[in-house]
């Protein structure tokens, strides 16, 4: 895939830009609730990243005094925002796909330039890949046909449509989306490639090319060939502590992403028994300060 420039709307420089998406631990960080978004954005700050995200229904939502409290403070403090779009895509009628794509799009243009994002994050709200409902390759069409006209008013707009791999599909699963969909992207959560098999390297190399932002995740797993019924259980980590090899996914992805000076690498991290959240944070934020062109 060609290279890409995400350079957003609102002029923010080049570089990575490592941010924080979850988890939020209320009373330990600072907030006041789930939908704190200042108290997030303050703790953004503490910590020296850069970014998170909030649904753009959300920001609309917000009341004027409030958003331009938020914008300010993103401006001020070099902060952004990467606004959740998207919809029940295989669910929807045609009428209601058009609708919520009209609807998002509108309110995508008149907040990005102060939000400051350089990509729009979706989930694909469409089960999982072992469904019985219609053969896999049907799913991924329609998906395709759904998400098009939204990545499309996206990429208009500046800031790319991705998708990220929730832990029901595989990441070659999207890719094949992204192959057939212009514009379309993948936002990679490491962690959850073990959540349905995958190979993480493997999945990592076959997602890099179409790549422009990750919830960067550790995961603690073992199998349990014993167990009945047969399973594989994955567990909580703090980052570099546990299996998915994510100093090689920082390699591969600065090596093959289509924009690897402007990647958006959201930390996910959820400590593991024993840990407390802030050791967990900052053993977190050490070991992905020791990657070779870190600017974290």
């Amino acid at each position: 895939m060609a290279a890409l420039n995400l350079k957003s709307r609102a002029g923010v420089a080049d570089g990575v830009r490592w941010g924080y998406a979850l988890g939020w631990y209320g009373e330990i960080y600072g907030l006041k609730g789930e939908s704190d978004l200042m108290g997030k954005l303050k703790f953004l700050k503490k910590y020296n990243f850069k970014s998170t995200h909030a649904s753009v229904k959300m920001i609309d939502g917000m009341s004027d005094a409030d958003r331009e409290e938020i914008f300010s403070f993103l401006a001020e403090n070099d902060l952004d925002l990467m606004p959740s779009a998207g919809f029940n895509y295989l669910a929807a009628s045609d009428d209601e796909a058009k609708s919520e794509t009209d609807m998002q799009l509108k309110l995508l243009d008149k907040y990005v330039p102060l939000l400051r994002n350089r990509i729009v994050h979706s989930g694909l709200a469409a089960g999982h890949r072992f469904d019985r409902e219609r053969p896999l390759d049907e799913t991924l069409g329609k998906l395709s046909e759904r998400i098009g006209p939204l990545a499309e008013g996206c990429a208009q707009i500046g800031t790319p449509l991705c998708a990220e791999n929730h832990g029901d599909y595989y990441v070659s699963d999207i890719v094949k989306i992204c192959q057939t969909t212009p514009h379309f992207y993948l936002f990679l959560d490491t962690g959850n490639t073990y959540l349905l098999g995958e190979k993480p390297l493997s999945a990592f190399y076959e997602a890099a090319p179409f790549t422009v932002g990750t919830h960067f995740k550790d995961q603690r797993v073992r199998p349990m060939p014993r167990a009945n019924p047969l399973h594989f259980e994955v567990g909580n980590s703090d980052l570099g502590g546990g299996d998915v090899p994510l100093r090689e996914c920082w390699e591969i992805l600065r090596k093959y992403s289509p924009a690897p000076n402007q990647l958006c690498m959201l930390f996910e991290m959820f400590p593991p028994p024993g840990m407390e959240v802030t050791e967990c944070l900052e053993k977190s934020i050490a070991f992905v300060r020791t990657f070779e062109g870190c600017n974290l």
